[in-house]
């Protein structure tokens, strides 16, 4: 796990940044399908401004990565790479829903969450006009909790 500050956030969308610089490829640069939906990790470095690297799985023991080429100026168009500062994405830290955060305050008080990270998800903010980001599954978890029976 790493774990990640709110200033680790940067916002891509900038100036319309996403749209000028990566296209939607369809292909890697073997040539090999590229699945958006299966990707489970990206590797950017700046040594390499003009690829994107990842792969299927999140084992961090498995270095093998695939390698996409986002922009290199074909068919007249100028290069670009990821600018070397972009704005942050957020300005503080993210509340969460009031409902989310009563849930995590029952996993810590359950002892699902180990102590050690009560203290961080009891300063967590919350408010009650937040939503939840994610929308509700189309699944009803009684019914397939029965089915697991």
């Amino acid at each position: 796990m790493v774990c990640m500050d709110t200033d680790d956030f940067k916002d891509f969308h900038f100036r319309g940044l996403c749209k000028s610089i990566i296209r939607n490829r369809t292909k890697d640069s073997n040539k090999q399908a590229v699945n958006w939906l299966k990707i489970k990790h990206f590797r950017y470095l700046k040594e390499h401004p003009h690829e994107i690297y990842f792969k299927y799985d999140t084992d961090t023991d498995n270095e093998s990565f695939h390698t996409m080429i986002i922009n290199h100026g074909s068919r007249g168009r100028r290069p670009w790479s990821i600018p070397k500062s972009l704005p942050l994405l957020y300005s503080g830290p993210v509340p969460i829903s009031s409902a989310k955060y009563k849930d995590l305050l029952s996993l810590c008080s359950t002892k699902v969450i180990n102590k050690d990270y009560h203290a961080f998800y009891k300063t967590l903010l919350h408010d009650d006009k937040m939503q939840d980001c994610l929308p509700d599954t189309d699944v009803d978890d009684d019914h397939e909790s029965e089915g697991a029976l």
